[in-house]
């Protein structure tokens, strides 16, 4: 038997021994090595801010006493903020509540969902009030203006209408010519003025008298346009145009 020159690494009925495993591998090690990252990490968050809102301090001290790693702070409320905002929104369109009531211009300053959810709630009661309030007041100055002379007495010309004879077409034609060309429509009377020459344009149609329908009907989409805003005014020229050249002829002809 030849006998080797250096000795065996494996010699023969001798396990070999198992290899060296690297410390970057180690699972003690790993394990270790996170333990001590979650600790630093709650320590860091933990210092960074107090948590503690201080009643003497204004926004722009708190800004400035943030600890150095400030930003890795989450929000605690952010998202759900955010979201109750949205909803709140969407509730108070469907409500019919106006956006730009003043109870629902001023922000939303709360340190937690419920407190938000409070303010919220106050501001939904508070723009439901205003908007009652606005239109009681619409209300009133309506009722107001239906009770003034010139709408009792258009109301009534507006009702003798109802037996379609000529005398109650009359009556109204010298209301409304007076009303209108003679002292001007004041703004307060316009909705009574629109509704009258409305009424007279409905009579004329149905006595087949199309001309004096006509000149009713442009009559009512004057003073409309005087009710509208300066914005609509081009829209309101050309229907105004458009009725103008119509050629209106009587039923039969």
């Amino acid at each position: 038997m030849v006998r080797p020159l250096y000795p065996l690494k494996n010699p023969p009925g001798k396990k070999s021994a198992a290899p060296a495993v690297p410390l970057y591998k180690n699972p003690h090690l790993i394990g270790a090595a996170a333990l001590v990252a979650v600790l630093l990490a709650l320590v860091i968050y933990h210092f960074s801010g107090s948590g503690v809102i201080d009643p003497s301090s204004s926004p722009a001290s708190g800004k400035s006493e943030k600890g150095l790693f400030s930003f890795l702070t989450p929000s605690r409320f952010s998202a759900g903020s955010r979201d109750l905002q949205e909803k709140h929104r969407q509730n108070m369109a469907k409500m019919g509540l106006a956006t730009e009531s003043e109870a629902l211009s001023r922000p939303v300053e709360a340190k937690d969902l419920r407190e938000q959810r409070r303010i919220m709630a106050i501001q939904k009661y508070e723009a439901a009030r205003e908007v009652s309030d606005r239109f009681q007041q619409e209300r009133e100055e309506l009722r107001h203006r239906l009770n003034s002379p010139t709408s009792l007495q258009l109301k009534d010309a507006v009702l003798a209408l109802e037996d379609s004879d000529n005398l109650g077409i009359m009556k109204l034609e010298r209301l409304l010519e007076e009303k209108l060309h003679s002292s001007g429509a004041d703004r307060k009377d316009l909705d009574v003025l629109v509704f009258a020459y409305d009424s007279l344009a409905k009579v004329y149609e149905e006595k087949n008298m199309p001309e004096k329908a006509k000149d009713a009907y442009l009559n009512m989409f004057h003073l409309m346009k005087k009710q509208a805003p300066d914005s609509q005014g081009p829209d309101w020229d050309s229907a105004i145009s458009n009725i103008e050249q119509l050629n209106p002829r009587p039923r039969g002809n």
